[in-house]
Parts: C-alpha cells; sequence; structure tokens
C-alpha cells in the first residue's frame, strides 16, 4: 500500500478531524474545523448585534422515567432578534447517538436542534475505460 493522505506522523482518525493547532481560535481548541468556523461567524454576528447571549458548549441534561441517562452539549446557544433561543449543532457526521440525543431534546425540552452540516466533500470521478 502507498502512503496514507494524511501527514507523516499524525494519528489517524475515523472522523478525519483537523490538527489541533488548524482547529485552534480565539484561544480555544474546537472539536473541528467546522464548530470553529460556525463560532467566528457567530462571534462576528453578536458583535453586529444581530444574535445576543451567545455561548459554547452548553450542557442539558437527558432523562428516563426521572432519571438522568446522559447529556447533551450543544455547540452553540443564542438568541436572535426577535428573542427566540437557538441551540445549534455543527455535525460532520450524524452518529446513531446523535440523532437519539437530538430526539430526546425535542421530547423532553421541546428543543429542535439547528443543525449546521459540513458540506460533502468531493470525490473524483473515475473515468470509465471504453472497450
Amino acid at each position: 500500500m502507498g502512503p496514507h493522505p494524511q501527514a507523516e506522523g499524525a494519528p489517524l482518525n475515523k472522523y478525519h478531524v483537523a490538527p489541533r493547532a488548524d482547529r485552534t481560535a480565539l484561544g480555544v481548541t474546537f472539536a473541528s474545523k467546522l464548530e470553529m468556523n460556525r463560532y467566528l461567524e457567530l462571534v462576528a454576528m453578536e458583535r453586529l448585534k444581530v444574535i445576543s447571549e451567545l455561548r459554547r458548549q452548553v450542557p442539558y441534561q437527558l432523562h428516563v422515567n426521572g432519571k438522568t441517562v446522559c447529556r447533551y452539549v450543544a455547540d452553540a446557544v443564542y438568541r436572535t432578534m426577535d428573542g427566540k433561543e437557538v441551540v445549534e449543532d455543527c455535525k460532520g457526521v450524524v452518529t446513531a447517538v446523535y440523532r437519539l440525543k437530538r430526539a430526546m431534546m425535542l421530547a423532553e425540552h421541546g428543543i429542535k436542534i439547528a443543525e449546521v452540516r459540513a458540506r460533502p466533500r468531493r470525490t473524483r470521478r473515475r473515468r470509465r475505460s471504453r472497450p
């Protein structure tokens, strides 16, 4: 097998997370470049007074039959100009665990999570060889 396209010496990650330096801004290391870039957009929007009360990594307890079973941590929570609270999550890969927590957030807290999705990666199309 040929060399892996990832930088030499860097450990492999099943979700293709960028190196720490590439996802650090404002003194904060983010879980992904997508989350970092979205947060920087939200900070700019808050400075322009388009949104307010911006918070990041906001935890929500999730319960079943009155017992805490897990927690969901929102990437960002903020208020729009009309006062509506938005709970936002940046997703490159939607896992089964996330889908379950998303459903529990809606059922228990009545919160529909606004999802910011990564653009799909472009794949090179193989040319078909002609007979």
